[in-house]
C-alpha cells in the first residue's frame, strides 16, 4: 500500500518512521525494510497490529408490556447513560413483559459486543449461572431483546440476575466492561392439570360398584400353509433318503450279517437310531441345551463304534 518511505534521522542519528501517516484502518499489516551497509543487504520485517480505541459507548434500556409493544414506551420512562456512569437500572423479565437494551459504540463493530447475565445469590454447580449473547446489529446500534420465549434466553432461572456489557476484540486498544443494571426473572408458572377431587363426607359415602371388567382375549395363531409345510418337509428329508438310494443304486443291496463277536455294528446302528430319536425328541419336549448334550454324546458313540465298522468293513473287502 505504500513503498519507498523515508526515515526521519534525528539529532542522535535513530531513524524514525511514523506508520500512523500510511496506516489509516486497523489490521494486521507487515513492514520490510531494506538496510544495506557496502556490498551487505538486508531485510528486516516486523508485524504491526493496528487498533482503535473505543471514544464513545452510550446505552439505553427499558422494559416494556409485550402486548402494548416497546413503542408504547414512553422516552423518559427509558433509562440512558453513557460510560462510564453506572445507571443501576432494575427491570422486570416475565411472560408478558420483554426487557430491550440498545447500546452505540463509536470505534468498534456490533460482533465485538457482548452482554453477560450472572445470577445474584446461590446458585447450583448444575444449574446455569452464568452465559452471554451476543448482540444483533440494527442499523447503527447493538441491540438485545431479552425475551423469555427466544431460544438463546432459555438459561434464565428464577431471580435476579446483574447484566454486563463487554466490548473488546483483537483491533479494540480499550476494551470496556460497563454494568448496566439489573433483572428480576418472572419464570411462568406451570399449570398443573385439572383434577377432580372427590369431597370427603363419611356421614354420606357417594360410591358406585365398578362396572364389570370385560376381557379381551387373542385370537388363534396363524398356522402355515400346509401344502408348503409338507414341500418344505419332504425337501429337508430328501438328502437322507437320497443317501440310501445312491448307495443302493451304486453298491447293491445291502447284507447285514451279525456274528456274536460283532458288537461294534450293533452299538453303531444303535447310536444312529438314538440320534434319530433324539431328533424327536427335540421337537417335542426337549430344549437346545438337552439336546446338545445328548447329541454330543450319541456322536461321539456313532464316531467311536462307526470307526471300527468302517475298519472291518475294509478287512473283509467291502462286505459287511
Amino acid at each position: 500500500m505504500a513503498e519507498d518511505l523515508e526515515f526521519h534521522v534525528t539529532s542522535d542519528n535513530v531513524y524514525s518512521l511514523q506508520v500512523r501517516d500510511f496506516i489509516k484502518n486497523v489490521g494486521v499489516y507487515k513492514i520490510e525494510v531494506d538496510l544495506s551497509l557496502g556490498e551487505e543487504t538486508g531485510t528486516l520485517t516486523r508485524m504491526v497490529r493496528a487498533t482503535n480505541s473505543i471514544t464513545e459507548f452510550k446505552m439505553v434500556s427499558y422494559d416494556f408490556n409485550k402486548r402494548q409493544g416497546a413503542a408504547k414506551k414512553a422516552d423518559q420512562d427509558k433509562t440512558r447513560a453513557v460510560y462510564p456512569k453506572k445507571p443501576n437500572a432494575s427491570f422486570t423479565l416475565s411472560s408478558v413483559r420483554e426487557v430491550r437494551i440498545e447500546a452505540t459504540l463509536r470505534g468498534t463493530k456490533t460482533e465485538h459486543v457482548i452482554a453477560t447475565f450472572a445470577f445474584v445469590g446461590d446458585c447450583g454447580s448444575w444449574q446455569v449461572c452464568e452465559f452471554s449473547v451476543p448482540a444483533t446489529n440494527k442499523k447503527t446500534k447493538s441491540q438485545w431483546r431479552i425475551d423469555l420465549s427466544r431460544s438463546e434466553y432459555k438459561g434464565f432461572l428464577e431471580g435476579v440476575y446483574k447484566v454486563t456489557l463487554h466490548a473488546s476484540g483483537i483491533f479494540i486498544s480499550n476494551p470496556l466492561s460497563w454494568e448496566v443494571g439489573t433483572i428480576n426473572v418472572e419464570l411462568p408458572m406451570e399449570e398443573d392439570e385439572e383434577k377432580e377431587y372427590e369431597p370427603v363426607n363419611d356421614e354420606s359415602p357417594d360410591w358406585a360398584p365398578k362396572e364389570a371388567l370385560s376381557h379381551t382375549f387373542a385370537g388363534p395363531p396363524n398356522q402355515p400353509n400346509q401344502v408348503l409345510a409338507i414341500i418344505f418337509t419332504f425337501v429337508i428329508l430328501a438328502p437322507f433318503f437320497g443317501f440310501f438310494f445312491l448307495r443302493f443304486m451304486i453298491f447293491g443291496p445291502l447284507h447285514i450279517k451279525f456274528k456274536a463277536d460283532k458288537m461294534n455294528m450293533m452299538l453303531f446302528w444303535s447310536c444312529m437310531m438314538g440320534l434319530a430319536l433324539l431328533l424327536v425328541s427335540y421337537w417335542l419336549f426337549l430344549n437346545i441345551f438337552q439336546a446338545f448334550y445328548a447329541l454330543v454324546l450319541v456322536m461321539g458313540g456313532c464316531g467311536f463304534f462307526g470307526f471300527y465298522v468302517l475298519r472291518e468293513i475294509n478287512s473283509n473287502g467291502g462286505v459287511m
